[in-house]
């Protein structure tokens, strides 16, 4: 799956839980807004880890570095906890232990990067 067929998934996933806004669950309401698509618009609903070539959407804009060693920084999401922690950043190489807390979530993290990443494609064409 090439990043441009991942987004515009990632478009119509929205706009089906958009449409179906009392569906919590993704797939359900994927599978909803198939069935007021033409054929030939439908989505697969799941797919496959082959096509998907196991990325995540961090993999779509740049990490953030580690400022000890210089490789990406791994997000995951924190359990409620008293300090207001959502996301904990852990550098990605191995013979590291550099990590921090954020109180940004996953989804403003992926926000950020996204508008960093848009910021900078922009600046660079001009």
């Amino acid at each position: 799956m090439t990043t441009e067929q991942e987004l515009e998934r990632h478009q119509v996933i929205l706009k089906a839980l958009e449409m179906f806004p009392e569906e919590k669950n993704i797939t359900r309401a994927l599978v909803l807004y198939n069935k007021t698509m033409p054929e030939e618009k439908r989505i697969p609903v799941f797919v496959k880890a082959k096509e998907y070539k196991n990325k995540t959407s961090f993999d779509l804009y740049p990490r953030p570095k580690c400022p000890v060693c210089g490789d990406d920084m791994g997000f995951r999401r924190l359990k409620p906890n008293a300090e207001g922690f959502k996301t904990r950043l852990s550098c990605r190489n191995t013979v590291c232990d550099v990590a921090f807390n954020s109180e940004y979530s996953v989804e403003e993290w992926l926000t950020t990067l996204r508008e960093e990443y848009e910021a900078n494609r922009y600046d660079k064409e001009s």
